[in-house]
């Protein structure tokens, strides 16, 4: 058994009224009592569990492929706009799993290209060992847009796609997908054209052609009829100008959707302010404004700073090994004066505690339960893009690489992380 003994202030405490009861030769003089020191309190624990991050290289975070969808070609070469970007992914009833994913390339117009971005869809039987190309979802379209002084002539892209198996809706349509969309012109510009949308199928082939949702928001233009103002559901998201980087999810009968709110100034956009919002569905009712409710603020410019950045983008909500909610979303920052609006130092996961009121887990010194950090320090300052997951997926959080090229342009690859939050 092991005894706990008194330190030396204490000690001198029992000694002290022995001393003043005499016994001594009375001049003796008086005893002073040291305070004892204050208990150092143990270090905080890391903010991301060191068997939980990584800072990915080539060497050991492998490419993923798909079987079927080669990457864009140009004279033999890849392109300078190509690869696979925004990966997004769900489960089946049979337990296969699904991948929806941007697919950069270039497009002839007039004597040249212009980039264009379709969203694919690939699907994998084990585990994401091995994928292969289903279909293409959504595929760019010429378009024109009208204004004043004539029409503009420009394309329609689709990017950030999310696709959700939700066994919990009631009803035989249980796959949906989401996407942002918006009409890119000649003039170089998206403006008031960037739009949110919903789409409702099954099986999910059909989200190929299935008719979109559109969500409203303060600034999109009228020729865009929204389906639901989003915006309107609450004073915090009233001044949201547009919608965009769409996430699904499920849970008791509800669609629930994650959606950046951009808020832009004078400058651009305000990455600081541009946070991500939480709202859920009756799918049954998805164009119907009584069927939605809003929730709240799931993350911003807070939880950007944990990791370096300034606010947060790309968000999606996935499920844990261990059965709870997390949140993925990339650290954003300002590289200086750069257009690229996505620069990143990486992704987090965010354990969720409650989706009905939009509410991150918390640790006991307040900062949110961090389960994962994917960085790639080599790729600064563009940073690594958007990253995805799933509790089966064997090779753990997937994670996009971006390489600027030389004279413009951009290549991007996933990457199998093997991290498991």
């Amino acid at each position: 058994m092991n005894k706990t003994w008194p330190g030396r202030a204490g000690f001198l405490l029992l000694l002290a009224p022995l001393t003043a009861c005499g016994g001594g030769d009375g001049g003796a003089p008086p005893v002073t009592v040291v305070p004892a020191p204050a208990p150092t309190p143990p270090p905080a624990p890391p903010l991301v569990p060191p068997a939980a991050q990584k800072d990915c290289t080539d060497a050991d975070c492998p490419e993923l492929v798909v079987v079927g969808d080669p990457y864009d070609m140009a004279n033999g070469w890849r392109s300078a706009f190509s690869g696979y970007a925004d990966p997004s992914l769900t489960r089946d009833a049979d337990g296969g799993l699904w991948m929806a994913y941007s697919w950069p390339h270039l497009r002839p117009s007039g004597a040249g290209q212009v980039a264009a971005i379709d969203a694919h869809l690939a699907r994998s039987i084990d585990g994401g060992e091995t994928w292969q190309f289903a279909q293409t979802l959504w595929a760019t379209n010429t378009g024109r847009f009208s204004q004043p002084g004539g029409n503009l002539n420009g394309v329609d892209l689709f990017e950030t796609p999310s696709i959700h198996y939700a066994p919990s809706v009631p009803g035989p349509t249980r796959w949906f997908g989401a996407r942002w969309a918006y009409f890119f012109g000649e003039d170089g510009r998206a403006g008031s054209r960037l739009r949110g949308q919903l789409l409702a199928a099954d099986p999910p082939a059909g989200l190929a052609s299935a008719p979109a949702v559109t969500l409203g928001s303060r600034d999109l233009n009228a020729q865009y009829s929204a389906d639901v103002e989003l915006h309107r559901l609450a004073s915090e998201v009233a001044d949201c100008q547009f919608w965009g980087e769409p996430g699904l999810y499920s849970q008791a009968g509800r669609l629930y959707v994650q959606l950046r709110c951009l808020r832009i100034g004078q400058a651009g956009l305000s990455i600081p302010n541009s946070s991500l919002y939480l709202f859920s569905a009756d799918p049954a009712r998805l164009a119907d404004q009584a069927g939605w409710q809003f929730h709240g603020k799931l993350a911003g410019a807070e939880e950007g700073a944990l990791f370096g950045g300034i606010g947060v983008n790309q968000g999606d909500i996935v499920e844990l090994r261990d059965g709870r909610l997390g949140l993925i979303a990339s650290a954003q920052f300002d590289s200086g004066g750069s257009s690229d609006l996505s620069n990143s130092k990486g992704c987090a996961i965010f354990e969720i505690a409650s989706l009905q009121d939009a509410r991150l887990a918390l640790r006991p010194d307040g900062r949110p339960v961090v389960r994962a950090f994917i960085s790639s320090r080599s790729l600064e300052p563009l940073g690594p893009g958007a990253c995805a997951y799933h509790p089966s997926l064997v090779s753990g959080i997937l994670q996009v690489k971006r390489v600027a090229p030389p004279g413009g342009g951009l290549q991007a690859s996933i990457r199998r992380t093997g991290i498991h939050p």
